[in-house]
C-alpha cells in the first residue's frame, strides 16, 4: 500500500528507515538538519556521517525544509532524539496534515517529565495520532537491506496493523501491537538491562593443574533477591557470580504422565558429584578473595549474601543449592556427529539424518556445551551453515 511518508531526522536510524521505505516503492521524503548530509544523500546516495559507505536507493530524496517534507504526508516517522521530540513536534505540528499519524522511533524517556514518546505525542497532537516503532535492530542492517523485524504499536490495534502494513517491506517486517507502553519501555530500558547481562566477566581455574578455566565469573551491576525468578533485591549493590563450566553432574527428564501436554518430571541433580561440590566451594571462596583485594576494596563495603556468617562447606553448599540456577544456555539437544555416532541427530553438514533437505542451525547441534556464552559460537555455526547451503 503506497502512502506519503515523511521521515524527520537524517541520522543513522531515520536514514535507514527512509531507505527501506524508498526501496519498497513508497513516496518518501527524508528531512535532515544538516545541508551537507542532505546533499550527500541526494547527490551520492550516501550518508557518510552516520552510515559510512552503505549505498542508499536512488529514489530516496532528502530536504532541509521540514515543511516540504511534511506537506501531504499521511505517515510521519519521528527519528529525532528523545530529549528534543517535545519541542520539535510543537514547532512543526502546524505544518502537518490534520489526520496524519506520528510514529516515534526514539528509544528513550523524557528526562524532564518522565513521559514516554507516545505520551508526549498524545499531549501535543492527540492519542489518535500517536504510534511507535521499536525492536532489536541495527540501522546499518536496515540501510543495507538485511532482514530485520520490529514492532509497530498504537492505541488502536487496527491502526497498528495498517501502519505495520504500510511500513513493511521485503526485508523489514513490522508486527502490530496495541501495547504502546510495553513496546516503548522495552526499547528504552533494554540497554540498561542488557548491560547487566555481563558488564564484566572473566575465566578462572579453581585448580592449578587444569589446562583451561573451569569457572566463568560474571559481574552484574545489581543485586538479586532470587536469581531463579530474576527478581531484584531492594538493597542496592552489585553481584559477582561464579558459573561452573565443566560440571560432571547429570540430571534427567522423564514423562510424568501419558498426557503429552503434562509437564515432564525434571531432575536437575545440581551439585550431584563430589567434584562439582568442591568446584563450587573453590569458586565461591575465590570470589570472596577477589573482592578483598586492594583493587576492589574501594568499591566494596560488605557482603549481602550469603553473608560473612556463612563460612562452613555445608552452609556454603546449602546456599548454592538454594540460590543457584542453570545459566540459561540450552544446547546440545540435537547434537552433530560423524557417521556411525548413534547419538548424533545431524551430520557434519547439519543435515538431519534421514531428511536430507532439512538442516538444524542453532546451539542445539553443539556436541557438548561450550565453556562460556553461546552467542558467538552460534553465530559462527550459522555463518558456516550459510556457506554449506550456498555451496550445495
Amino acid at each position: 500500500m503506497s502512502t506519503r511518508i515523511a521521515v524527520l531526522g537524517a541520522g543513522a536510524w531515520g536514514t535507514a528507515l527512509a531507505a527501506s521505505f524508498a526501496r519498497a516503492g513508497q513516496d518518501c521524503l527524508l528531512w535532515g538538519r544538516g545541508a551537507q548530509t542532505v546533499a550527500a544523500i541526494n547527490e551520492r546516495q550516501r550518508n557518510p556521517n552516520y552510515l559510512g559507505d552503505i549505498a542508499l536507493p536512488a529514489d530516496l530524496k532528502a530536504t532541509t525544509d521540514a515543511g516540504a517534507a511534511l506537506a501531504g504526508a499521511q505517515t510521519i516517522v519521528l527519528a529525532v532524539p528523545a530529549q528534543t521530540l517535545r519541542a520539535f513536534l510543537a514547532d512543526n505540528l502546524a505544518k502537518t496534515e490534520p489526520h496524519s499519524l506520528f510514529v516515534s522511533t526514539a528509544k528513550g524517556i523524557d528526562r524532564e517529565s518522565g513521559r514516554t514518546m507516545s505520551e508526549i505525542i498524545d499531549d501535543i497532537a492527540g492519542p489518535e495520532r500517536s504510534a511507535v516503532l521499536s525492536g532489536p535492530s541495527f540501522a546499518a542492517d536496515v540501510a543495507a537491506g538485511l532482514p530485520t523485524a520490529v514492532t509497530v504499536a498504537a492505541h488502536d490495534l487496527g491502526v497498528a496493523k495498517a501502519l505495520a502494513e504500510t511500513l513493511s517491506s521485503r526485508t523489514l517486517r513490522c508486527y502490530a501491537s496495541d501495547d504502546l507502553m510495553g513496546v516503548e519501555l522495552g526499547g528504552a530500558l533494554k540497554n540498561v538491562l542488557a548491560i547487566a547481562a555481563g558488564i564484566v566477566h572473566g575465566f578462572v581455574k579453581t585448580r592449578p593443574e587444569l589446562e583451561t578455566p573451569d569457572v566463568q565469573l560474571q559481574f552484574f551491576p545489581g543485586t538479586y533477591r532470587s536469581i531463579r525468578d530474576r527478581t531484584l533485591d531492594r538493597e542496592p549493590g552489585a553481584t559477582l557470580g561464579p558459573t561452573l563450566l565443566r560440571v560432571e553432574s547429570r540430571g534427567s527428564v522423564h514423562a510424568a504422565s501419558p498426557d503429552p501436554l503434562a509437564p515432564p518430571a525434571i531432575l536437575t541433580n545440581v551439585l550431584g558429584t563430589d567434584r562439582d561440590r568442591e568446584s563450587a566451594l573453590l569458586a565461591m571462596r575465590f570470589t570472596r578473595r577477589l573482592m578483598e583485594t586492594a583493587a576492589m576494596r574501594p568499591y566494596y563495603d560488605h557482603e549481602i549474601t550469603p553473608g560473612v556468617d556463612v563460612q562452613s562447606d555445608a552452609d556454603m553448599l546449602a546456599y548454592a543449592r538454594e540460590m543457584g540456577a542453570s545459566n540459561w544456555h540450552p544446547a546440545s539437544s540435537c547434537r552433530m556427529g560423524p557417521d556411525g555416532d548413534p547419538k548424533a541427530v545431524v551430520d557434519t553438514s547439519l543435515r538431519v539424518r534421514g531428511l536430507g533437505a532439512l538442516r538444524v542451525v542453532d546451539a542445539s547441534v553443539m556436541p557438548s556445551v561450550v565453556s562460556g556464552n553461546t552467542n558467538a559460537p552460534t553465530i559462527m555455526i550459522a555463518e558456516k551453515a550459510a556457506d554449506m547451503i550456498l555451496a550445495d
